[in-house]
Order: structure tokens, then C-alpha cells, then sequence
């Protein structure tokens, strides 16, 4: 057993390296730029902080389960971090309320809102951290979910065990657009639930295949994957379909060859995926409309916008499900499709790297490898708004129905 317990410890810590559907990619795309930015100028021999990593791309790290008991909290200036022996370049993105960014956003392990409080989360690993209506979701996987609440007291979330679901799952719940409602697969059961101030409620299940994940929501229905082969590390080895929580268990009808896109879609908007382009055998894809009531099912027309790829972890898709962040496959630029009108070419493209978080439907921050810098693009525009330098644990926390 000792050779294949080798193996498999070698391809979930490849897998882990990878960007997975559906998640930020900010921990990943920061910590890369500094490490590059490490050995080209020979600074140190540290490790770089990994909790922005697991936070965001969804790694999981070692270290045991967190308890959920209050986090700190700091109204104001934040405290003076304890000496240590190579302590981290503070982040120069001022991330208090009302200034530079529209988010919350996590520091070192420290959450500061846009309302100018300061949480200290006691964990020593994350997965996910998420504001909703009811606080801030954040946890990791197999363990109880924490919902932080805005006066700083929280509750620990004990049916939201999100599980590993194959090598396509996102290491996250699946959050509704309006951030009310919530779905994760725990083993073999998938959960729908309501998220309130005193917790879960409206908890709805169902089984699954093994190997089944939540990926994201459309409408009051939730996008359900299924990795259905053991292929490891990155690539598309899922099949999806959709359950309505409100009707009954889950039958499934998988659709195969198919990529939703990243994010969740609200009540009354239509929902796309993208798929290989006809006839071709590179990464360029098609937006095509599904109805996401019955299945994932591809419909007609199929719109295939120049240099938009089949498979994506970079794509973000802005709030309303109007616009799509992506990068372009001719010139790895990041370039702005607008949904409804994918036959023409992009509406707007932005001079950086990696997408971190939409600020608000038409403006998005995104980490710009090359200088180190978070910056602001729009829709629409070509310019884009440099807002500072950060460090490899800071990130924007994503928000939903607010």
C-alpha cells in the first residue's frame, strides 16, 4: 500500500497546484508573481504565505480542523502585528472602508470590511470565504462551515461539509446570486439550504453519484457536476445537470462536453455554457444558451467569439450574468464578452493578468503579474486604474446579493 498511498499523495499535491472552475484565482496568481519576484531579485529563502492560496484556489493545506469560536475584533486601525523573523511587506492596497477597492478583503488571516471592522479568524487553514446577506462564510473541506456575523459573533455551520467531488469540484459551497442560499455535496448526499442569521434552515437533500459536486446556482436551481472518469490535474472530466431543491430528489441527466461558466446565475437571466468549437480540436470554444431548468443540454444558435476558449478556470462572470472576463487564446489578454451579444468581438479588454473579483456588474479588480499591482478595469473601457501593491496573502473576498 505504501506505493500507491506515495502516488496518490503526489497527484492531490499536483492537483492541488491547479486552478479549479469556479474559484478566485487571486492566492494563486499572487503567489506566483512573488515567488518569481523572489528568485529573480535573490530576496530570502522563506516559504510564501500559503493561506491566501488555500483561501482562494482551493488548496488544501496541512494542519487539523478549526473549532468556530469568535473571531477578534478590531474597529479601526488594525493591531500592531507581532514581531517575527521574516515578517511580510505590508499590503499597500488600502483596504478600510470606503477607501480604493469596493470589497472586503482578507489580510493575513484578518478579514476587513468595507464597514471598517477588523475580524482575526481563528483558523489555521481556509477553502473558502464568502460574504452573504447573513455575514461571511468561510471554512475548508470535511470540516463544519462558520458563518461570521456583522457584530462579530458566529456560528458554527455543522451540516455544511463540503467534500472533495472529484477533480472538477470547486473547493467551496455553491453560493445562490442573491447569497441566500447554499449547496454543497457531503460523501454521497447533495444539500440545498437557506443561510439566515441563526444559521441553516430549509435544509433539503438528496443523493448522488460519488464523485458529485455543487458548482454553482442557476435561479433557485442548482448546477450539479459529476466527475465520471479518474483523470487527475486540470482539463474537463465532468458531466452536469441541475436540481430544483423545491421539486424532489435529484434524477440525473447528465450533459458531458460542456463547461458552465464561473459564477452563478440570477432568478430570470438566461444561463450559457461554452463548448468546443465545431470541427476543432484546439481551445476555442462557443457560448451556447441552456435552459437550466431541465438539463444542461447545449441549445441553438451557438455564438463562437474570437479567442474564446472551450475551458477556462480564469472566467469570471459578473454579478447580473451579463459579462464574461476570460482570456483571450490569440494574445493571452484578458478580454470582456458581453453574454447576450457574443457574436461581436469582445466589448472592452484589460491590460493585466488574472481576474480577482467583480467590485461591482461593470467593474472587476484584476492582479497584474508584471508590477505586482491589483488594478480596476470597466466594461466598456480599455484603461484600467492601478490601486497598489499587495502581498501574497491578501486577496478581495468575493460577495453575493449585496
Amino acid at each position: 500500500m505504501s506505493a500507491l498511498e506515495d502516488q496518490l499523495r503526489d497527484a492531490l499535491r499536483h492537483r492541488a497546484t491547479l486552478p479549479r472552475p469556479g474559484d478566485d484565482l487571486a492566492g494563486a496568481a499572487i503567489r506566483a508573481a512573488r515567488r518569481h519576484q523572489r528568485r529573480r531579485f535573490a530576496v530570502g529563502a522563506g516559504t510564501i504565505a500559503v493561506i491566501l492560496v488555500a483561501t482562494i484556489a482551493g488548496v488544501s493545506l496541512a494542519g487539523g480542523p478549526s473549532a468556530a469560536p469568535n473571531p477578534a475584533v478590531t474597529v479601526g486601525p488594525g493591531p500592531t502585528p507581532s514581531p517575527s523573523p521574516s515578517p511580510s511587506p505590508p499590503s499597500s492596497v488600502d483596504s478600510t472602508a470606503g477607501h480604493a477597492i469596493g470589497l472586503d478583503v482578507l489580510d493575513h488571516f484578518q478579514l476587513i470590511t468595507l464597514e471598517g471592522k477588523r475580524f482575526t479568524l481563528p483558523v489555521s487553514r481556509l477553502a473558502y470565504l464568502v460574504r452573504v446577506p447573513a455575514g461571511w462564510l468561510y471554512g475548508d473541506w470535511d470540516v463544519p462551515g462558520v458563518l461570521l456575523r456583522a457584530d462579530g459573533t458566529s456560528i458554527s455551520l455543522a451540516e455544511l461539509k463540503p467534500s472533495i467531488g472529484g477533480t472538477d469540484a470547486p473547493a467551496r459551497p455553491a453560493i445562490s446570486a442573491d447569497g441566500r442560499s447554499v449547496a454543497w455535496v457531503g460523501g454521497t448526499i447533495l444539500y440545498a439550504a437557506t443561510v439566515t442569521l441563526s444559521g441553516l434552515s430549509n435544509v433539503v437533500q438528496s443523493r448522488v453519484p460519488a464523485d458529485s459536486f455543487a458548482l454553482s446556482w442557476i435561479g433557485s436551481r442548482v448546477v450539479v457536476g459529476h466527475s465520471h472518469d479518474g483523470q487527475c490535474c486540470g482539463g474537463n472530466h465532468a458531466e452536469y445537470d441541475v436540481w430544483d431543491p423545491a421539486r424532489g430528489n435529484f434524477v440525473a441527466h447528465w450533459t458531458r462536453d460542456i463547461y458552465p461558466l464561473a459564477g452563478p446565475v440570477p432568478d430570470g437571466v438566461p444561463a450559457f455554457i461554452r463548448v468546443k468549437a465545431p470541427g476543432n480540436g484546439l481551445n476555442e470554444g462557443c457560448l451556447v444558451r441552456v435552459d437550466g431548468v431541465t438539463s444542461m443540454a447545449p441549445q441553438y444558435p451557438w455564438e463562437c467569439p474570437p479567442g474564446l476558449g472551450w475551458y477556462s478556470s480564469a472566467a469570471m462572470l459578473a454579478p447580473g450574468a451579463r459579462y464574461l472576463v476570460d482570456t483571450d487564446q490569440t494574445d493571452r489578454s484578458l478580454a470582456v464578452y458581453a453574454i447576450d451579444d457574443v457574436a461581436r468581438a469582445p466589448v472592452s479588454r484589460c491590460p493585466a493578468d488574472v481576474p480577482l473579483a467583480w467590485e461591482t456588474d461593470v467593474a472587476f479588480l484584476v492582479f497584474d503579474k508584471r508590477t505586482g499591482q491589483v488594478v480596476r478595469c470597466r466594461v466598456g473601457s480599455n484603461q484600467s486604474e492601478p490601486l497598489g501593491q499587495v502581498d501574497s496573502e491578501w486577496s478581495p473576498v468575493p460577495r453575493y446579493g449585496l
